[in-house]
Formats: C-alpha cells, structure tokens, sequence
C-alpha cells in the first residue's frame, strides 16, 4: 500500500509539474502573438485616459504624427504612448536621423525644430512638441538636483490633435496693470491642455476688451481700477463671461465693488474660519475643505467624492440672489469676522455665522460670472495637498463659462511627484487617538492576558 500510494503521488506530482509548465508556455505564446498587456503604474503613465480615447474616436479627419528620431532613439514611455494613438484616422510615422533634417524644414517657420520633437498634422494645421515639453521638472533644494514632476506626453498631443482639427481655440484674458500675481506656469499650461489660449490685457493700453475674448480672469489688483476700466469692463460683462478670484486686502477698491455690486455680489474682507472638524485641513481653521451645492459646475467634482482646499478664504456677501448660486460653501459651524482688522481668532458678538459663500455664479441672459473669495486656490503647493482637485475645478469652471467649449477635451498631466497626503481635522484626531491610545491599550491588555494564562498553567 505505501509503495503504490508513493508511486500515485510521485504520478500526480509530475504531472501538475508539467500541466503548470504548459500553461506558463502557452500563456508566454498568447501573449507574445496578441499583445496583451496591462498597466500596473497607479497612474496609468501607459495608457491613454477616456478624454484622449473619445476624441481619437471622434476624429473625422486623417492625421499625421511625424516623430523626428527613430524609436530605438525615443523615450520608452513616449514610444509606448504614441503606438496608442494609432488608429483608422491616425497615422504614426517615425523619421530616421538621415531624413529628419531634410523633412523638417517644411514646418519651420523662422525657428528650429530640435531632433526628438513630434509634429501633429492635418490638412490645414500643424503643431510642434518639443522633447523638453514632454516631461515636467522641478528643483529639489536637498539635493540640489532636478527630479521628474508631472509627465505630459498625452496632454501635449492630445491637445495637439484638438489644436490642428478645430478651428475655434477660446481665447482667456488675464487683467493686468495693477499689480496683479502672475499666474504660475503650472496653471498656464493645464489651462492650454484643456483647450484654451491665455493672453494678457492692459486695459490702459488697450482702451477695450478684445473681440475674441471668451473669458476675462480677474485676479486681486493692488490698485483700483480706473473709471474708464470699470466701463470697458462692465461694457463686455454685458454679453459676455468673466472669473473673479479676489484675495483678502486692505486696500478699498471701489471701481470693483462698484462693478461686482451692480451684479449683485460684494467682498468685504471677511476671513472666514472653520469650526466643524470634517471641513478644515488638520489644525489649520483657514484652510477650508468647502461644501459642494448642487450646480453643474461641480456635481462631477462631487460625484468623484473629490475635495477642495482653499485657504484665508472670504465670505461673498450676495445682496440679490435671483440671478446667483453658490457654488462652495462652508459648514453651518463656520463663522466670518466681521471686524477684517480683528486680531481675535474666536467668535465675536457680530461675527457672521455659517454657512457662507466662498464661491458663487451670477448668469443672466448672456452674462456668466464666476467668482472665488480666494486666490490660493491657484496655488500649486495648495492643489498638490488635495491631488489636483482645486485645478480641477478651475478647469470645470472655465468650461461652464465658455458655451463654445469641447468640455471632453481637459486631459490633466500625469503626476509623478509625491503626493500630500491631507487630512480634516477629525482624521487627524481618530488617527492621533488611535496610534497613541488605542493600539497600544490592545497590546497592554492582549499581554496581560498572556502573562496571566502562563501564571495560570505554571
């Protein structure tokens, strides 16, 4: 019996020997024939998202993709990006060293195209993307090295494509001559991934607002405005759309007001402060995680449960509410000071009880105007804590305003950078009780109980 049940084992054993050889031989032939493959990076840096797809499947038109170096001579990841693209109305052709310098001089226009550059091409419209648009740095001040930031193989061309098959490129305005914060080159670029060209204006010089000008972006002056700005400005409001982001200041701007007032909105410098433990971040009552209302602004911001953080934020005081919605809000515990020179954190007698208006739209007829009563939600440092969702929302923002807008088209670049991680103030507390208290209470009793069994059996 022990002979003939060794020998059924040693069978049984060689044979799921060879049945698991044979499944990895023919699973490394299905895959090597068909290609089957799956991004296991946490963002995807392979794969292209459902915005690219879409528009790829879209496509009317044929287009070229010309790279302008051989694969053997590209980046792994833009090679593997590219090969995505290809479709029925795409075409990808790579350009060896010899041919890249007699090609190219076709889409010259006064400058030099670097070898390694990609060239998207319709039938009446080219783009070039230069090696060094392919991939964001940053300075890393404690090695004194560069490190790799964001990756934005796709959002370059995929805004490449929707550049060369679309005649209508919404034009931005940003105000400037009154010192206003540049707006940081982050920002800048995601705003021309999602479809959109920025310009600025100097309203003084200029005398008017652009014709082809979609959307004003305002941002806090240091200066009033002139009388004549505020009737230029008021001028273009009429048919047109604008955003607002108004930091918290001492300086009276009464041309603004006037303007913010006839529609019926104000700020008035008053910093609100956050009581309720799931609507600040950690220990920080002035770095709000606002409310969503419902409005179609942000109910997809909402639906992905994602979280915004806007700092030293103001309350929009709204005097006629017919033609307003708030956009954002903080929780009924919040409270503004009424006072904006007051030097006490606390409530006050005449502090402003939540919730309050931290961003709201006004829309009558064919005016739109979005405004945010703060202008850190531009910040970089501050949308890196809450993984892009404050761009996000700028993104959606300026999508709502402009009636013209592919609203598919925004595709974010791929982070390769930490991430913050961000906790509310209740988080933070349940994981502060819970490290410092809890477990070790587990482990004290789970030892007693040891100690006590083994007195027992002794």
């Amino acid at each position: 019996m022990n002979k003939g049940f060794k020998i059924k084992r040693g069978f049984y054993s060689v044979f799921f020997v060879f049945f698991f050889v044979a499944v990895l031989v023919l699973a490394n032939l299905i895959i090597e024939n068909y290609d089957f493959k799956y991004d296991l990076t946490k963002e995807k840096f392979y794969s292209l998202s459902e915005q690219s797809l879409k528009i790829i499947n879209d496509l009317k038109e044929k287009i070229n993709i010309y790279v302008l170096s051989a694969p053997e001579e590209n980046n792994f990841m833009v090679n593997k990006l590219l090969e995505k693209y290809k479709s029925k109305n795409i075409n990808l052709e790579y350009k060896s060293q010899e041919k890249v310098s007699v090609f190219k001089k076709k889409f010259e226009n006064g400058g030099e195209i670097p070898d390694g550059s990609i060239i998207v091409e319709a039938k009446n419209k080219f783009k070039i993307i230069k090696p060094e648009d392919f991939f964001e740095y940053d300075f890393d001040y404690t090695t004194f090295q560069q490190k790799l930031k964001g990756i934005n193989i796709e959002p370059e061309i995929t805004n490449a494509i929707y550049y060369v098959t679309n005649d209508f490129s919404p034009k931005i305005y940003k105000l400037i001559g009154h010192g206003e914060e540049d707006l940081n080159d982050i920002y800048k670029k995601q705003i021309e991934f999602a479809g959109y060209e920025l310009k600025d204006l100097d309203l003084l010089n200029e005398k008017k607002v652009p014709d082809d000008c979609e959307i004003l972006f305002i941002t806090t002056p240091e200066k009033d405005w002139t009388e004549q700005e505020k009737n230029l400005i008021d001028d273009y409001l009429s048919q047109h759309s604008a955003i607002i982001f108004m930091d918290l200041t001492n300086q009276r701007f009464n041309n603004l007001n006037a303007l913010t007032k006839k529609y019926g909105f104000e700020f008035k410098n008053n910093l609100v402060i956050e009581n309720s433990g799931e609507n600040f971040l950690r220990d920080y009552k002035t770095y709000l995680i606002p409310n969503y209302t419902q409005n179609e602004i942000c109910n997809n911001l909402q639906d992905k449960k994602y979280k915004l953080l806007i700092p030293f934020c103001q309350h929009i005081f709204i005097n006629q509410d017919e033609n307003i919605k708030v956009l954002l809000e903080s929780s009924k515990d919040s409270y503004a000071k009424a006072d904006p020179n007051s030097k006490n954190p606390e409530k006050e007698k005449n502090d402003l009880s939540g919730p309050l208006n931290l961003a709201i739209c006004y829309s009558k007829d064919k005016t739109k105007i979005i405004a945010v009563g703060s202008k850190y939600i531009l910040d970089p440092e501050i949308n890196n804590f809450v993984r892009g969702s404050n761009l996000d929302f700028l993104i959606s923002a300026l999508n709502n305003l402009c009636a013209n807008k592919n609203k598919s088209l925004y595709v974010p670049p791929k982070n390769y950078d930490k991430k913050y991680i961000s906790f509310t103030h209740n988080q933070a507390l349940i994981i502060s009780v819970t490290s410092i208290i809890i477990i070790p209470l587990i482990i004290f009793v789970v030892g007693l109980i040891i100690i006590k069994k083994r007195q027992n059996q002794s």
